[in-house]
């Protein structure tokens, strides 16, 4: 990255990479091998992304949901997308549902053949999900067939990543309870590096993204045999 900068630029490659240091000094970039990839923005509340309705949302759902079987487990971690998932479940659809995030155990309310199970611990009124010691000792108790992970940034080199410290272990909770992990990305969330780190590539069986991912990012879930999903258009 660094070097093919420099060639583009028509300058040094010193000098991309004494730019580079300085805008990682600025906290602007995160500098990783061969190059920098941008910094997660702190995401909005979920409060604010509910009110905000999403076509790439809903079709992330959509298509997720598509993959669930009669008589599967599966984990449904924070965030809008996976409320929007809970919502679309279709009514004749036995499953249970095992989830930190209370929104979305609401959503499944009506639903008369899932189970809805809503993980204890502390309420994160932010972000809207149990959080903490209890939420992750809970996590252990299932076997998921799916868990759908909820990310903040998905990067080649660094892997999947989220903002909130607090939120790392829960989530590498699901993880380890899922049989595959699947992940629905938002296109400003590709090749963005979190502060803090959930996964690497090879713990992801699915990605389902709303546009075309980069190449290197492409190239780097293909090669740990991650199954890509885009869904392309103007999402």
């Amino acid at each position: 990255m660094t070097t093919d900068a420099a060639v583009e630029l028509g300058v040094s490659v010193d000098t991309i990479r004494r730019d580079l240091r300085h805008l990682h000094e600025r906290g602007l970039i995160r500098r990783v091998h061969g190059g920098a990839v941008p910094i997660a923005r702190l995401p909005n509340s979920f409060a604010e992304r509910a009110a905000e309705p999403s076509q790439a949302t809903a079709a992330l759902a959509a298509e997720i949901v598509q993959h669930f079987k009669p008589g599967q487990v599966i984990g449904l971690d924070g965030g809008t997308t996976c409320v929007e998932i809970a919502a679309m479940i279709p009514s004749n659809l036995p499953v249970t549902i095992v989830t930190n995030n209370p929104a979305a155990a609401v959503a499944l309310g009506d639903h008369p053949k899932a189970d809805v199970i809503l993980l204890g611990g502390r309420v994160d009124l932010t972000w809207m999900t149990t959080t903490g010691a209890e939420t992750v000792d809970e996590w252990r108790n299932y076997h998921l067939d799916i868990g759908v992970l909820g990310l903040c940034g998905l990067d080649a080199e660094t892997g999947a990543t989220t903002n909130s410290a607090m939120e790392v272990a829960t989530k590498r909770a699901l993880i380890r309870a899922s049989t595959d992990v699947i992940v629905p990305i938002h296109h400003d969330k590709v090749a963005v590096c979190a502060p803090y780190v959930v996964a690497g590539l090879d713990e992801l069986d699915m990605v389902v993204s709303a546009r075309a991912l980069p190449d290197e990012l492409t190239l780097a879930l293909e090669g740990q045999r991650s199954q890509i999903i885009v869904l392309g258009g103007s999402l």
